[in-house]
């Protein structure tokens, strides 16, 4: 009877010490050499470097798998997000930014035509009117710079519209 040692050839492992090396299981050594990661020598037997580089190329192939379901993913979510902003603005719950400060221009310039005809609204005293005018022009420097100063903030990040109407609110 031969002994095994000599029926072994140079350099080959058995699936178990293949399984202990890649640190996985003998099913997984086999499911790799049916992927093409791991040849088979002789039935039950596997070339010692083989079964190291199939191991390494089939986690190399899984990390780039992994890297491109990522990106995929990732490329999905982008998509997905566009998507649900294009059905926000047909909804006209989202609004494009050139669009929200052109209503404010609008509505601020109307504030303005109301508050510098009032003078001529309420009198028709000349040092009445200089006053009345003064004092709206006065309110519309501290609005505006007050609406400039929440559009910034609101820019920034540094405050939300809860924050600034908590300030006025006070």
């Amino acid at each position: 009877m031969p002994k095994k040692k000599e029926d072994q050839q140079a350099g080959t492992i058995t699936v178990g010490t293949a399984a202990k090396l890649i640190k996985v299981s003998e099913v997984r050594v086999r499911q790799l050499v049916d992927m093409g990661y791991i040849n088979r020598v002789e039935r039950g037997r596997y070339n010692l470097v083989n079964v190291v580089h199939g191991y390494i190329d089939f986690r190399n192939d899984d990390e780039r798998r992994a890297s491109k379901v990522a990106a995929t993913s990732r490329m999905q979510d982008a998509k997905t997000a566009k998507i649900e902003m294009e059905l926000a603005e047909k909804r006209r719950d989202l609004i494009h930014i050139d669009e929200h400060y052109g209503v404010l221009d609008l509505i601020l310039a109307k504030v303005r035509d109301e508050l510098l005809g009032f003078a001529a609204r309420v009198t028709r005293d000349v040092e009445q009117r200089r006053k009345i005018d003064l004092e709206a022009h006065d309110t519309l420097n501290r609005l505006s710079k007050a609406l400039n100063d929440a559009g910034e903030a609101i820019e920034r990040g540094d405050k939300t519209l809860d924050d600034l109407r908590g300030e006025h609110s006070a």
